[in-house]
């Protein structure tokens, strides 16, 4: 993904510039170093554990009634520990599975699983109160034809069929995860006429090609399915029903049809097990040998021999979410606030992601409370929903000027490298090595939010070096050096 891409290289920058901790002078350093020993001393794993385990003892999929208690969960914790807090409501769009299918119709007639196998070893991987495979943002629908494997299923992989003379119009498309964000894998299936999108994870890539599966090991297993959102964030992040707006009551609101950002034809992930029963049957020429996989078999790249239909149908329309947000206030620039932030909702029970940086977080607040009351500037602890399907964090803080509380902040953090990025982006829309309707907007926030968190320590303690300072050369470096990734 090319605004991950970008955010990664500024993130590396912003680190590199400095032999001092990133933020802070060389006289500074120490000071700083002193401050985060107590909270390292301070922090208690044992109950960081108590925690994890908490929040992660169920599915908790944004906009159900077992986020709802998460959110009810770290709300109470804040709570314990004495620190004002607040849960906001907030309604938005988004979708959960009434019905999932696929069926291999041809040569041979089989039910495809869009479930996981559990295991002995782990409770949790029972299908127990867990949706079966779908797509955050997928649409409703009923496809079925001939299927084309078309690798990674990006701009070039495109290409590549159509200089085979191959075309994916009217055709189930089955490409491999990786390379590529899903939703845009979607996307470019979706403007080449395909009926519908298939997505699996390789054992080339995620597999027991790259290292031992699960439970042995990290990598995973046949059965498994990588579930997430294909909303097309590179093009708009957020609620799709308030594209540029928060998602506050009485909100203006678009239909479904009128959505820029989501998908119009069904899409589902599914597991390497299931994609070798297609792959099997595939006809057509053998693939390029870089876009052979990890599975014991030759693939060719269609169309002919396999056929599949699916029928996707959701529940779709509005839901609540609920976002924790915590406040320490400052003591002498209150005005200027602090942002640290995670989400809570996870496709499945989310014990990695994204919930041990909600435990993480939840640590050094209980220890810190005193420690944190003396700092200069407020300090806000953001536990939000919904994040794994629109990234809605991001744009929550990026729509910042419509919230209260965020009226009132000193955005200069945000402001100054949400500026640097724009204007990134648009010297790459205006070179061509951008697609010119790549939302400018919409990319910024989302780099901006998974870089910020690097540049935010230079607002940590009253030795910090200037903030616009320091996010201004980063940026300007980061412009002399770097080409925009191409689209």
């Amino acid at each position: 993904m090319r605004s991950l891409t970008i955010a990664v290289a500024l993130t590396q920058l912003l680190i590199l510039q400095s032999p001092a901790p990133v933020g802070f002078t060389s006289a500074a350093a120490d000071a700083q170093a002193k401050a985060e020993k107590v909270f390292v001393d301070t922090v208690n794993p044992a109950s960081a554990r108590t925690w994890l385990a908490a929040l992660t003892e169920e599915p908790h999929v944004a906009g159900t009634p077992a986020e709802k208690k998460l959110a009810d969960y770290v709300l109470a914790r804040f709570k314990e520990f004495g620190i004002e807090a607040e849960l906001v409501r907030y309604d938005v769009f988004l979708n959960h599975p009434k019905h999932v299918s696929l069926k291999l119709i041809a040569p041979v007639e089989q039910e495809l699983k869009l479930t996981e196998d559990p295991y002995d070893v782990d409770k949790d991987s029972t299908q127990d109160g867990m949706f079966p495979a779908f797509h955050g943002y997928g649409a409703s629908g009923k496809a079925e034809g001939q299927v084309v494997y078309v690798n990674y299923g990006v701009p070039a992989d495109f290409a590549r069929l159509e200089s085979m003379g191959i075309s994916v119009e009217g055709k189930i498309v089955l490409a491999r995860y990786g390379a590529a964000f899903r939703g845009l894998k979607v996307k470019e299936a979706q403007d080449r006429g395909a009926a519908g999108v298939l997505i699996y994870s390789d054992p080339r890539d995620d597999g027991y090609m790259a290292g031992e599966v699960y439970p042995d090991g990290p990598m995973r297993p046949e059965s498994a399915i990588q579930r997430g959102s294909v909303l097309f964030l590179s093009h708009m992040p957020g609620d799709p029903s308030t594209p540029g707006w928060p998602s506050t009551s009485g909100a203006k609101r678009v239909a479904r049809e009128q959505m820029e950002n989501v998908p119009k034809i069904p899409s589902l992930p599914i597991a390497y097990a299931e994609a070798a029963k297609i792959l099997r049957h595939l006809g057509g020429p053998v693939v390029p040998s870089e876009w052979q996989g990890g599975l014991p078999f030759a693939y060719h790249v269609g169309p002919g021999g396999a056929r599949v239909s699916m029928d996707v149908q959701m529940d779709e329309g509005l839901k609540p979410i609920y976002n924790v947000i915590a406040t320490i206030r400052g003591s002498s620039e209150p005005e200027k606030q602090v942002i640290l932030g995670n989400h809570r909702d996870a496709w499945t029970h989310g014990a990695v992601d994204p919930n041990s940086g909600t435990a993480a977080q939840l640590a050094p607040t209980m220890s810190a409370d005193e420690k944190l009351k003396t700092a200069l500037r407020t300090y806000i602890r953001g536990f939000v929903e919904h994040v794994e399907a629109t990234k809605i964090l991001l744009s929550f803080w990026g729509r910042i000027s419509s919230d209260k509380r965020a009226r009132k902040a000193n955005a200069t953090l945000y402001a100054t490298y949400r500026k640097g990025v724009a204007q990134m982006i648009e010297a790459g829309k205006a070179s061509g090595e951008l697609a010119p309707d790549v939302n400018v907007d919409g990319m910024a926030a989302v780099i901006v939010g998974i870089v910020i968190g690097v540049a935010m320590q230079s607002y940590f303690e009253k030795g910090a070096i200037d903030a616009e300072q320091a996010i201004e050369e980063a940026i300007q470096a980061a412009l002399a050096r770097l080409k925009p990734a191409r689209r």
